[in-house]
């Protein structure tokens, strides 16, 4: 069940995917993976804190209003974050797709951490993670290590089962999505704002 319920949760198109998307298509298939790994490694870590929080505090309203308040404040500074950008033009109409050396402007390391970056920022997976561990060990008496363990590897197999193919539709069509990949700081302008208004609404 973990599997498919992270799967399912990174499905709509969010800061994560779509900015794995484009990076595949600048950087190429092959040099976007670094990235992968970067936020696989983070939504692992996610994933097995989540587990022992979930053991420890079942549920507890009040821990999960406070990691929404975080996430929240992260989501506010990512939105005047891509504020700044609109209003500084970094949208152009001249996008090109051309694949990126990283041997020039790109190493793999950045690219690691870069995954790291924008998937450390997220904490929404943090809850939504405590939850469903609960519901996966709620009958369990006494949490064994590797019931942790085994929760997060499941996690971070289905982010990676939809990550996986994002890149690949990314790459496949790159053509046709170039042409919305003008908007990409609007299109993830709207998409944290709307983040916004759910986590607001969850507290």
């Amino acid at each position: 069940m973990p599997f498919f319920a992270a799967a399912v949760g990174v499905i709509p198109p969010g800061l994560i995917n779509l900015s794995l998307g484009k990076a595949a298509l600048v950087y190429g298939l092959k040099s976007s993976c670094y990235q992968l790994l970067g936020i696989l490694l983070v939504t692992l870590i996610q994933g097995i804190a989540s587990s022992v929080l979930a053991f420890y505090f079942p549920l507890d309203l009040k821990i999960q209003g406070y990691l929404l308040k975080i996430a929240l404040c992260f989501l506010v500074l990512l939105l005047l974050f891509f504020l700044y950008k609109i209003s500084k033009g970094k949208d152009s109409n001249t996008f090109t797709i051309d694949v990126i050396s990283t041997s020039q402007d790109q190493d793999y390391k950045t690219l690691f951490l870069k995954g790291i970056g924008i998937s450390a920022v997220n904490f929404l997976p943090i809850p939504y993670f405590w939850m469903l561990s609960h519901t996966a060990f709620h009958q369990v008496q006494l949490l064994r290590y590797y019931h942790n363990i085994i929760f997060g590897i499941s996690v971070t197999l289905g982010v990676f089962s939809v990550l996986a193919v994002y890149m690949y539709v990314f790459t496949r069509y790159k053509n046709k999505i170039s042409n919305y990949l003008h908007y990409f700081n609007w299109v993830m302008f709207l998409i944290i704002s709307c983040s916004i208004v759910i986590t607001v609404l969850r507290m």
